[in-house]
């Protein structure tokens, strides 16, 4: 994981305001909160796609008593961090990014270990945001999400 920040030039649909958003919120190096406990880091954002990795452990993220495979709700996490980073991207000085809907398929149990979801902008109307991920461990695709995100008014 390289850990770089965000590029500091929007192109192809982001905005200078999403990505100095995703600056701020310093989730290139997160050191508290779920982004830090999950081991996540955003490496890439532009262009309304994103890439999020991270590392996962048998002992913080295990499901069941044997802990062999990671909790699916950890990899659902990973997915929606991914798009509504990719969605916030593309948001104008004034708004905020929620999740409203939020599909996963799973193709296969996720294990301990580097984790990555690469998230984009599918179509954006008005103030929904439609983003697409894929989740993957090992070069093999462990989920597939869709969100709807929608930008909302930030308080002045």
């Amino acid at each position: 994981m390289s850990g770089e920040p965000v590029p500091a030039e929007p192109s192809n649909g982001s905005t200078k305001h999403g990505l100095e958003y995703l600056r701020r919120l310093e989730l290139f190096r997160p050191t508290t909160g779920m982004w830090a406990n999950l081991g996540l880091k955003l490496i890439d954002a532009d262009a309304g796609s994103t890439l999020v990795e991270g590392e996962l452990s048998a002992h913080a993220h295990g499901a069941g008593r044997d802990a062999q495979t990671v909790h699916r709700g950890t990899v659902v996490t990973i997915a929606d961090c991914a798009m509504a980073c990719a969605a916030a991207a593309t948001m104008r000085e004034g708004e905020g990014a929620t999740t409203v809907d939020l599909t996963v398929d799973f193709f296969r149990a996720a294990r301990a270990g580097r984790i990555a979801a690469r998230a984009h902008v599918t179509h954006r109307v008005e103030h929904l945001v439609f983003c697409e991920a894929t989740v993957e461990q090992e070069g093999v695709d462990v989920a597939q999400a869709r969100a709807t995100i929608a930008l909302i008014p930030t308080e002045a």
